[in-house]
């Protein structure tokens, strides 16, 4: 759960490798951005140039503005940043579902080297015209709609999905569950199968943190501590 800030957020050449995450925020403790990628804010071409690779993370956005940052997007790439992001769910966001934002991002885009396959976009964009399309949760005409429907970034946009994931009761007060319904479209056939290379659990075919097994069970609690103070 976070508050006040982005979920994930790198720079300054990370290429750290990420599998398994659930990110959570509510409206009364609200963060910005899903994922805030910068490479370098004072030098964008600056090397080694951030480059993560990430599979099967899920993220939840309060429905929102930013806490901070009224632009407030599922996935925020800038300053020329670089990035791998497969079978990554995204609901809830108040500002559009990715934001590829400048040139030197874009750029880098064209050039093969930000790439997303298997991204499932739900109830984002909900600050615009939230259709149940990808142009509603995509909106920009100029660049990333066009990325997401393989017409830029070097065909390294592909894969994306517009559908309800059927959560089972993601915003239960105190007792949300994140795993998704039987029939869900996250198990469609075609998400990526993470690589063979000693981190990435391969049996994790499906797109999203979470399959259809509740792995906070037991372990994880999300009570709300001003309802269990004596």
């Amino acid at each position: 759960r976070s508050s006040d800030l982005d979920y994930v957020d790198y720079q300054l050449g990370y290429t750290g490798r990420i599998q398994y995450g659930l990110f959570y925020q509510s409206p009364d403790a609200r963060g910005n951005r899903g994922v805030e990628g910068d490479n370098s804010e004072y030098n964008q071409a600056a090397e080694p140039f951030s480059n993560p690779t990430m599979y099967n993370l899920t993220f939840f956005g309060s429905g929102e503005p930013g806490f901070d940052e009224a632009n407030s997007p599922g996935i925020f790439l800038r300053r020329g940043a670089r990035g791998s992001f497969n079978n990554v769910a995204l609901s809830n966001f108040y500002s559009t579902c990715i934001d590829v934002n400048d040139a030197a991002t874009q750029g880098q885009a064209d050039a093969g080297n930000v790439k997303m396959d298997g991204i499932a976009c739900w109830k984002t964009n909900l600050g615009g015209t939230p259709a149940d399309t990808l142009a509603g949760n995509i909106p920009s005409a100029t660049y990333n709609l066009p990325y997401a429907q393989g017409q830029k970034g070097n065909g390294a946009g592909k894969n994306f999905l517009v559908a309800n994931p059927l959560f089972t009761r993601p915003f239960e007060y105190s007792d949300p569950d994140f795993a998704v319904l039987f029939g869900s479209p996250l198990f469609r056939v075609g998400a990526v199968q993470p690589p063979d290379d000693g981190f990435f659990d391969q049996s994790a075919k499906f797109i999203g943190g979470m399959g259809d097994e509740n792995w906070t069970e037991e372990w994880t609690s999300f009570l709300v501590e001003t309802d269990i103070q004596p």
